[in-house]
């Protein structure tokens, strides 16, 4: 992501972990109805997973894969909450 100064780490910290998610999807040119299309998946089951009401642990494994991150750090996205 390069450099982040202090007003874009301000913004990060007032996003929760789903909110983040979305905005690494959305670099990557993906909208949650785009990623959910890509997989086979449904964009309401997306959608829940990333505000952590479904535990959802396939769509987890997807989002980490595609975004390049491990399970463990998909967790602790969806758990936080914004500060």
């Amino acid at each position: 992501m390069g450099r982040i100064n202090e007003l874009d780490r301000r913004v990060l910290d007032a996003l929760d972990g789903g909110e983040k998610i979305k905005a690494l999807l959305s670099e990557k040119g993906l909208t949650l109805k785009a990623f959910a299309r890509q997989h086979g998946e449904w964009v309401e089951d997306v959608s829940a997973c990333i505000r952590g009401t479904r535990p959802l642990p396939e769509i987890r494994e997807l989002l980490a894969t595609e975004l390049g991150l491990s399970r463990s750090e998909i967790d602790e996205l969806i758990a936080a909450k914004a500060a």
